[in-house]
């Protein structure tokens, strides 16, 4: 799947829950003798409304409409998670990146409403015009394109849904699981869900649909019903957290998942070391996805610790020439804002 990559590969791992400027100051430990090339980053988007397809049989608020918003958008905090996004990645590549032009920038974006608008918020905060650009001195913004590919042909950031040996691959790995206890006594917990959800949540990913969609209906400020205090949040986010895990258990799921985007990256970054035409004024990509995106993005690499990355999650792979070399930094960075938590572990450039 993956083409040759003909640069050397350093990773630096961070996995942080940092302010913007706590970031800055881990961010910017790099080499002395390093330039900064191109950046790829993806980013989950921001906090949203329930999606349609979490929305379980017995659900009480199946019917509600999530005014003005909608299903699976984002919300006022979301879109504002995005900005920052956005903000801080303009703190970061200031210098390097300057100002908009308009093949210094690629966008690509999952074919969801919530993904899109995460993409625009970024870009928002990312490339504010100046000069020139200010086409209205009321509205501190520019239009910036972007591009997706259509739902059923999406495999960078819908695999679980369009690559069918994946499919396949991952619900096997998934009753194997179950089977060997890795969701515990799973049996008990998939009939009472089964029960008073409505589902049969005989495959633990039902289960994480539960889950998210308690967690959102939580988070929108809606009363949960009595039953689910015997299973949210827990064991329902363990129970997500070991089902992420099992989708990136093998190594053939970790290249059927990750290895799309992985390799467009790396396709991107070769086409910008070879100086082609297209990539000459690039500096940097942005991909708008999911917490599965990052997940696979993250286990492809082969840094992936098990969790759930939160809304507003974002991993960076940093292109540098370090001496007569390229090399790529990675960096993890999840819960942009919290002012209290430092890195788990830092490996420095070789």
């Amino acid at each position: 799947m993956m083409n040759h990559f003909p640069i050397i590969i350093v990773l630096v791992t961070l996995v942080t829950c940092q302010s913007a400027r706590l970031q800055a100051k881990h961010l910017a430990q790099i080499k002395e003798d390093s330039s900064l090339v191109m950046v790829h980053v993806l980013f989950r988007h921001g906090q949203r409304t329930p999606d349609v397809s979490t929305i379980y049989p017995k659900d009480p608020y199946r019917n509600e409409t999530y005014y003005p918003y909608g299903l699976g958008s984002l919300t006022n905090e979301g879109k504002l998670t995005q900005y920052r996004i956005g903000g801080a990645l303009r703190e970061r590549y200031n210098d390097f990146l300057g100002s908009y032009t308009l093949n210094k920038v690629y966008t690509l974006t999952s074919p969801f409403k919530r993904t899109k608008i995460s993409a625009l918020l970024v870009l928002a905060a990312l490339f504010p015009p100046v000069g020139i650009e200010r086409w209205n001195h009321r509205l501190n913004w520019q239009p910036i394109d972007y591009d997706y590919n259509p739902r059923s042909e999406d495999l960078i950031f819908l695999h679980g849904i369009n690559c069918q040996r994946y499919i396949d691959l991952s619900n096997e790995q998934l009753a194997l699981a179950v089977d060997e206890g890795s969701f515990g006594n799973y049996q008990d917990i998939a009939e009472y869900l089964s029960y008073y959800s409505g589902w049969n949540a005989s495959n633990p990913e039902v289960a994480f649909n539960i889950y998210a969609a308690l967690l959102s209906e939580e988070e929108w400020g809606f009363e949960l019903p009595e039953w689910t205090n015997v299973v949210y949040p827990e064991p329902l986010h363990t129970i997500a957290v070991q089902y992420l895990a099992e989708t990136v258990k093998t190594d053939i799921l970790k290249k059927l998942s990750g290895g799309f985007i992985l390799r467009r990256i790396v396709e991107e970054t070769s086409l910008k070391l070879e100086d082609s035409p297209t990539m000459t004024d690039r500096r940097i990509n942005l991909y708008s996805g999911h917490d599965f995106t990052i997940i696979a993005l993250l286990s492809a690499l082969g840094v992936y610790k098990p969790h759930q990355p939160t809304y507003g999650s974002y991993v960076i792979l940093e292109v540098h020439k370090i001496g007569n070399r390229h090399g790529i930094k990675v960096s993890f960075l999840s819960g942009l804002f919290d002012e209290n938590a430092a890195p788990v572990a830092i490996a420095k450039l070789s």
